[in-house]
């Protein structure tokens, strides 16, 4: 287990909190996994719920924090 130190640990201690991570990638994982999607073998639609435009950003950023949205991937795209 990697333990790290965190300089607003006394915040996380005074209300009893919890702070997990994982990482389950390292850099060299990201060209196979390109390579996968683009040879169509991992399907990333599914992942992709919402889209939105640059311009929308500002009204609509604040929404994805709603669980109730069902947000699990929301994509910028940027003309």
């Amino acid at each position: 287990m990697d333990t790290r130190r965190l300089p607003h640990a006394p915040v996380f201690h005074r209300r009893e909190l919890t702070l997990l991570a994982s990482s389950n990638a390292l850099p060299f994982d990201f060209p196979e996994i390109i390579n996968l999607i683009r040879q169509g073998k991992i399907n990333t639609d599914v992942w992709i719920t919402h889209r939105i435009t640059f311009n929308e950003v500002p009204e609509i950023f604040a929404q994805f924090t709603d669980p109730s949205l069902g947000a699990i991937k929301a994509v910028m795209e940027v003309q």
